[in-house]
């Protein structure tokens, strides 16, 4: 119990940059792009769309398939508003993950900057 309260406590104080839309969107055309996790429910991420290349990775199943996140590339993190992706990334970023971003307002502001999503 005492161990899970101090990860949430250290968690609660990892500085996660955010990206914006547009940013992103520039980052994935470049030579070097982020691996784009979509870290909503399966539903969401079918029935609200998706960014294009997204990986889905529900928040609720990522402390059991980190070892399928590479450790050796930029990340960002996608979900509905920002939040979720925020908790999903503070937890990559505590268990020693770098270059980790979350999608500033995530699909909701996507879909406003007009960037495309598939369905």
């Amino acid at each position: 119990m005492f161990q899970s309260l101090f990860a949430r406590q250290r968690e609660s104080r990892i500085s996660l940059p955010d990206i914006s839309p547009q940013e992103a969107a520039q980052r994935m055309e470049s030579s070097r792009p982020p691996l784009l996790i979509d870290v909503r429910t399966p539903q969401e991420f079918q029935n609200d769309g998706h960014i294009q290349g997204a990986r889905l990775l529900p928040l609720a199943s990522l402390p059991l398939r980190m070892d399928e996140v590479p450790q050796d590339q930029p990340i960002v993190l996608v979900c509905r508003s920002g939040a979720r992706s925020r908790v999903a990334g503070e937890r990559l970023v505590a268990a020693g993950y770098d270059e980790v971003f979350n999608l500033q307002g995530g699909m909701m502001r996507w879909r406003q900057a007009g960037l495309p999503v598939r369905h």
